[in-house]
């Protein structure tokens, strides 16, 4: 594991955290959660491109793995359209965009 610290005096920041519960249930002792956290100064353009292609295929967010399902909310989409749907957000979330990141 690596950790990298940051400090920048007298800067304020906000910052958007994506987090997600996995793997767990209500007979669980114990909670998994990853994510992200992101200074929502660089990376402000990640929610609009997760919402436009969310757009473009339909889909009402949020998106969740769990709804892929068979009795869940996208259940019913086809290996086509969810392999089109999964490179339409890789590609939004690793484009140019990216480079805008500075460390």
């Amino acid at each position: 594991m690596r950790m990298t610290m940051l400090h920048v005096p007298n800067r304020n920041s906000i910052f958007t955290c994506y987090l997600d519960e996995s793997g767990t249930d209500n007979n669980c002792d114990v909670a998994v959660v990853g994510g992200l956290i992101l200074d929502s100064g660089q990376f402000y353009w990640l929610a609009e491109e997760l919402q436009s292609v969310l757009s473009r295929h339909n889909i009402t967010p949020p998106l969740h793995m769990c709804e892929f399902g068979m009795n869940n909310r996208l259940g019913h989409l086809k290996s086509e359209a969810r392999r089109r749907l999964f490179e339409d957000v890789t590609s939004s979330s690793s484009g140019k965009n990216v480079n805008r990141c500075h460390m």
